[in-house]
C-alpha cells in the first residue's frame, strides 16, 4: 500500500504506474488533513498491510509523516516506511524509492508468529547513543539467559552485524560468520537464544525443516536474517545445506539450482546472516566460517520471562539498530589492530566484523569484544573433529629435527588415552590408518615414506607438512592429550 500526500504529488509519484502498478495507492489531500481520531479510523482499514507513506521532500511533511507511522502502527498494519527521495531525484526513480522504504519497513518489523500478526515498526529518527543500545540489547538478553557476559556481548555484536550487512548502506565487509549456538544436551538454552536472536535481527525467518532448493528462493526474495534449529540434527549433515550455509557466508556467494522458466540459469544468490542452534557435531566446513557459542542448560529453579510476545521495548530497539546500521561509519583497520594474535586467518575474518562494530560503539564495548572472541575462539575444538585431530597430533608429535613420525607410532599414541575419541572412533575401534590418513588429506597432509635410524623405511608424515597444517590451521589450542 502507497499512501501519497496532495493531489500534486500523487499526480508526479503515480502518473502513468512509473513501476508502482503493484502498489496500492491512497491519496491524502494534505499532510496535515484530518485529527487523530479520523485517521486513525481510516487507517484501521489498512490493518494487516504493509505501507508505505511518500510525503513532499521537505521537513514539515516529513514530521507529518512520521506521525501517521506512528498512527498506522497502532492501527495495526505489520510494515510501515517512509520514502526518502535522494538529491537528483527523478521520476524513474519513483520504483526503485518505494521498494527501498518497503525492504527497510519489512527488515524493521516483527513478523507474524503463528496466529499472531506482524507488528509494524517506525523508523527511528531521534539521536543515537550507540553505547546505550548495546546495554539495552544485552539486558534483554541476560533476562533471558542464564549465560556468561562473553557469550551475551557475542550475541549482541553478532545481531548488530546482521543489521549492517543488511543495511542499504554498503559495509565495509562482505563476509557475514555464520553464528552457532552449540549444545551438548538438548535442554540448553540454544533454542531459546536463537529466538532471542529473532527479537533483534533483521526480517528473521526461523527454519526448523527444509532443503536448499526450498530456502534459497526465500533467501532471494525476502533478505532475511537465517535463524536455523537443527531440532533433529540432520540439517547440517544434508550436504546441499551445507552448501548453502557455508557459500550464504560471502556477500557474492551463488547457490547453482535446477534451471526453471523462471530463472534459466539455476544460479541464486544465497548471502544471508544465519544463526544455527544444533547439539550436533559441527561438520568442519561449516566450523571455519563460524563463530561457536556454547549453551548451557538453564539453572533450577532460575524464573524466566516468557517468549510468546514481543515486548514493546523490542520496537523501538529494532528501529534504533537499524538507524545505527546506516548511520555508523564502521573501520576494520580498527577491527585488525585489536585482533588478538594467536588467531588464525578464518578466525580473523570472522571475528573482524564484530570487533569493527564494538569498535565504532566505543572503547570499552571494543574491549568486551576482545574478550568475548578470546573466550569463544581459543577453546578447543569439539571432540572428534579433524581439528581436534590435528591438534592432539600437534602435542603427541611436535616437528623437531626428526624427519618426522611414522604411522604406527602416531596411532599408538593417539589411542592410548581413552579418554580421548581416537581409542573408539570406528564404531567402538580404534582409529586406523586408513581413517587417519583420510582425515589429515583435508589439510593437505598425505603419508609418505621416511627414512629412520639405520637406513630402515617405514610409512608415516613428514615433519615439514605436519608443522605447515600446525601453523595454518590451528591457535593456541591446546589438547588434553599428552605425550608418554
Amino acid at each position: 500500500m502507497l499512501l501519497v500526500y496532495g493531489e500534486a504529488t500523487y499526480g508526479t509519484v503515480c502518473r502513468g504506474g512509473l513501476g508502482l502498478h503493484n502498489y496500492a495507492k491512497v491519496g491524502l489531500a494534505a499532510a496535515d488533513v484530518g485529527d487523530a481520531a479520523d485517521l486513525t479510523l481510516l487507517f484501521r482499514k489498512l490493518k494487516s498491510r504493509a505501507v508505505v507513506v511518500w510525503p513532499d521532500a521537505d521537513d514539515e511533511d516529513y514530521v507529518h509523516a512520521l506521525r501517521h507511522a506512528s498512527l498506522l502502527a497502532e492501527a495495526g498494519v505489520t510494515a510501515v516506511g517512509i520514502v526518502e527521495t535522494p538529491d537528483g531525484y527523478t521520476q524513474d526513480d519513483a520504483r526503485a524509492c518505494a521498494d527501498a522504504a518497503l525492504r527497510e519497513a519489512l527488515a524493521r518489523a516483527v513478523p507474524a508468529q503463528g496466529a499472531r500478526p506482524g507488528r509494524a515498526v517506525v523508523p527511528w529518527v531521534g539521536p543515537l547513543d550507540a553505547g546505550a543500545i548495546f546495554a539495552r540489547a544485552r539486558a534483554v538478553l541476560a533476562r533471558h539467559l542464564a549465560e556468561p557476559s562473553t557469550t551475551l556481548d557475542a550475541l549482541v555484536l553478532w545481531s548488530l552485524q546482521a543489521w549492517c550487512v543488511r543495511s542499504g548502506r554498503r559495509a565495509p565487509f562482505d563476509v557475514s560468520p555464520r553464528l552457532v549456538l552449540a549444545a551438548n544436551d538438548a535442554r540448553a538454552d540454544h533454542a531459546r537464544a536463537l529466538r532471542l536472536l529473532g527479537w533483534l535481527t533483521p526480517t528473521p525467518l526461523i527454519v526448523s525443516r527444509t532443503v536448499a532448493a526450498h530456502l534459497v528462493h526465500a533467501l532471494e526474495a525476502e533478505r532475511p536474517t537465517l535463524l536455523i534449529d537443527d531440532v533433529a540434527g540432520g540439517m547440517l549433515y544434508r550436504r546441499d545445506m551445507r552448501t548453502l550455509i557455508a557459500a550464504g557466508a560471502a556477500r557474492d556467494g551463488l547457490f547453482l539450482g535446477a534451471p526453471t522458466k523462471r530463472n534459466p540459469t539455476g544460479r541464486a544468490a544465497c548471502f544471508a546472516p544465519a544463526a544455527i542452534a544444533t547439539t550436533s557435531v559441527l561438520p568442519d566446513d561449516v566450523r571455519v566460517r563460524a563463530i561457536v557459542v556454547p549453551m548451557a542448560p538453564a539453572p533450577l529453579g532460575r524464573a524466566r520471562p516468557p517468549l510468546g510476545v514481543v515486548p514493546d521495548e523490542i520496537l523501538e530497539l529494532r528501529g534504533q539498530m537499524q538507524a545505527f546500521a546506516a548511520q555508523t561509519t564502521i573501520e576494520l583497520s580498527a577491527a585488525d589492530a585489536l585482533m588478538p594474535r594467536p588467531f588464525g586467518t578464518a578466525a580473523r575474518e570472522n571475528w573482524a566484523p564484530l570487533i569493527a562494530i564494538a569498535q565504532a560503539i566505543g572503547a570499552r564495548c571494543a574491549s568486551r569484544a576482545v574478550a568475548a572472541a578470546e573466550a569463544l575462539q581459543l577453546g578447543e575444538p569439539a571432540p572428534a573433529s579433524n581439528l581436534a585431530l590435528l591438534a592432539d597430533i600437534r602435542a603427541l608429535a611436535p616437528p623437531g629435527e626428526r624427519a618426522g613420525v611414522t604411522t604406527v607410532q602416531l596411532i599408538e599414541r593417539l589411542t592410548a588415552d581413552a579418554e580421548r575419541p581416537w581409542a573408539s572412533i570406528r564404531r567402538g575401534r580404534k582409529l586406523d590408518a586408513r581413517e587417519l590418513a583420510e582425515r589429515l588429506r583435508a589439510f593437505g597432509i598425505r603419508p609418505a615414506t621416511l627414512r629412520l635410524a639405520e637406513d630402515n623405511f617405514a610409512r608415516g608424515y613428514r615433519a615439514a607438512d605436519l608443522s605447515d597444517a600446525f601453523d595454518r590451521y590451528l591457535t593456541s589450542v591446546t589438547s588434553h592429550v599428552t605425550a608418554a
